[in-house]
């Protein structure tokens, strides 16, 4: 800063050589000047302290910018992760519910076939024992009571299982 001064301080006097009375002059002028110097570079360490702050302020924007994109790819792949097991979800709860259904066709089948085989092999008894043997053959297929149980019965015993329904 003090190069920048190419002017002579002396230059608003008249005469080249200071005259003794003004020697008090020259001393407030370069005590003023001193404190103008002294001022400048706190300035100067003010400003360094700024751009210090200014540098620290943009690494925690880089930081906090590195952390939201994470997040997001974080949130994105999440995203995604769920909508994969709400697919296979889906998928296995309706591969469940085919089955369920084949299984039902396949008892309410045999239930009949052995209503059939049954009704050919007793075909001369009386009327009361035909009806017994319906009735059996229609226990076979599972049946739900008022409570939600299950129940299946054998047709070899009377025994029935019951078995809560898991929902």
């Amino acid at each position: 800063m003090s190069q920048e001064i190419i002017k002579d301080p002396f230059e608003f006097c008249d005469s080249l050589s200071p005259a003794p009375n003004d020697e008090c002059n020259y001393n407030q002028i370069n005590n003023k000047l001193n404190l103008l110097l002294t001022k400048i570079e706190r300035m100067d360490k003010n400003v360094l302290k700024l751009n210090q702050l200014v540098d620290m302020l943009i690494s925690k924007e880089t930081i906090m910018e590195m952390t939201l994109s994470s997040i997001n790819a974080d949130y994105i792949h999440t995203r995604e992760i769920v909508h994969k097991t709400e697919t296979s979800c889906s998928k296995i709860l309706n591969i469940i519910e085919e089955r369920a259904l084949s299984y039902e066709r396949a008892i309410e089948d045999a239930a009949e076939q052995i209503q059939t085989t049954i009704t050919k092999k007793v075909p001369d008894r009386n009327f009361n024992q035909t009806d017994n043997t319906d009735e059996n053959c229609t226990n076979l297929r599972t049946v739900v009571d008022h409570d939600n149980n299950f129940q299946s019965s054998n047709l070899n015993n009377d025994e029935s299982n019951t078995v809560r329904e898991i929902v």
